[in-house]
C-alpha cells in the first residue's frame, strides 16, 4: 500500500497523524466525501534521491474555511500547489506544503493521490517554482492525460480547468521546477 492509500486509511478510521497541527480543531467527517465541503492540509517532504514519491508527514481537514486559512498560518512549509474539486478554483481543496522548500528539478509526488481525490481534481494553483506538473491516469505515474512543462512564472501556475480528458481522472502527480 503507498504512502498516500496509507495516510487516506488512516483518515477514514478518524484518526489524524499530525505533527505541528493541532487535531482537536480538525473536523472528522467522512473522508471520503466531499460534503460538506472540505478544505485539507498536507505537509509532504520533497522527493529524496532514488524514490519516487513524496513522503506525507502530517495531514489534517476542516469543513470550515477558516478553520483551514488558521491551519495554513499555523503550518510550517513552503505552499506548493492547492487542487480543487471544481473548475475556477472552488470546492473542495487540497492544499500541499513541502518542508524541502520551494520545487526544485526534483519536486514533489504523489504516485496515488488516494480515495479521497482519485479522479476528482479539476483545477489547480501552483505556487513557489513548481512551473510544471504532470497529471496520470493512472496509479504509479501511468498514463500521461495533462503535462504542462516549464508553466507559468517562476512564482508558480494556475489551472482553471485541467481539460475535458484529464477532468476528474488524475489519480498520480508530480510537480516540479523546470526552469533551475
Amino acid at each position: 500500500m503507498s504512502t498516500m492509500a496509507r495516510i487516506f486509511a488512516i483518515a477514514a478510521s478518524g484518526f489524524f497523524a499530525v505533527a505541528s497541527f493541532q487535531p482537536a480543531q480538525a473536523e472528522t467527517t467522512d473522508a471520503y466525501s466531499f460534503t460538506p465541503e472540505r478544505h485539507c492540509l498536507f505537509l509532504v517532504e520533497g522527493i529524496s534521491s532514488g524514490e519516487e514519491e513524496s513522503r506525507i508527514l502530517s495531514y489534517e481537514c476542516h469543513t470550515d474555511k477558516d478553520s483551514a486559512r488558521q491551519a495554513q498560518q499555523a503550518s510550517s512549509g513552503t505552499h506548493l500547489m492547492t487542487w480543487y474539486s471544481g473548475q475556477n478554483f472552488q470546492g473542495s481543496s487540497y492544499r500541499i506544503q513541502g518542508t524541502s522548500g520551494p520545487c526544485d528539478r526534483s519536486g514533489y509526488g504523489f504516485s496515488n493521490v488516494g480515495s479521497v481525490w482519485n479522479n476528482r481534481i479539476s483545477s489547480f494553483k501552483t505556487y513557489n517554482r513548481c512551473n510544471s506538473v504532470s497529471g496520470y491516469d493512472g496509479f504509479n505515474y501511468a498514463r500521461d492525460i495533462y503535462v504542462c512543462v516549464a508553466c507559468g512564472s517562476s512564482s508558480g501556475y494556475s489551472e482553471p480547468y485541467v481539460g475535458n480528458v484529464a477532468n476528474n481522472r488524475i489519480s498520480s502527480l508530480k510537480m516540479w521546477n523546470n526552469w533551475h
